[in-house]
């Protein structure tokens, strides 16, 4: 992973309130377990080039 992950403690501490999640403390290490997860998949898709032509898929409602 080419990014240093942030505390992930802190950082569920910081965000679960504002987006109004409650994460039991046994949960803790699953839910830091797959943010570590969606990092690397993330970082995976950062490393994708793109050229500056390529267009945004389009987006379809129901």
């Amino acid at each position: 992973m080419a990014s240093k992950l942030p505390d992930l403690d802190q950082w569920l501490d910081a965000v679960a309130p504002i987006v109004k999640l409650d994460v039991p403390a046994e949960q803790r290490p699953g839910v830091k377990d797959h943010l570590k997860t969606a990092a690397k998949m993330a970082a995976l898709l950062e490393k994708v080039p793109l050229k500056d032509e390529t267009a945004a898929a389009a987006v379809y409602r129901a």
